[in-house]
């Protein structure tokens, strides 16, 4: 099965001579652009950081098979699915839809 992925960053925090043994404290989350998506692995990085700044780099990777489901104006259907809204480049993050949702910049 393919997956799909992306890197998501949690942003820039205190972290050199810090005691980081509380993972539960930092915002690891992949639940953001793809729905329900799975954190494969992370590392601690001073990528994007300055001084004594670091976070957390995450690569998440979702089962889950993007199809079209509407053009921009129409109506989704979906029902008990999750949608996102875009353009073959960049999409906003992932919603879950109840039954339907317009498909619009407003999602």
């Amino acid at each position: 099965k393919k997956f799909f992925g992306y890197l998501h960053q949690t942003g820039c925090q205190r972290a050199k001579d810090q005691q980081l043994q509380y993972l539960d404290r930092q915002h690891l989350d992949c639940t953001q652009t793809m729905g329900k998506a799975f954190i494969e692995r992370f590392r601690l990085t001073y990528k994007g950081c300055s001084g004594a700044d670091m976070q957390y780099e995450e690569t998440c990777i979702s089962p889950a098979q993007w199809v079209e489901c509407a053009s921009e104006g129409g109506k989704c259907k979906c029902p008990q699915g999750v949608v996102r809204f875009g353009d073959k480049s960049r999409y906003a993050p992932s919603k879950e839809v109840a039954e339907s949702i317009d498909c619009n910049v407003n999602v």
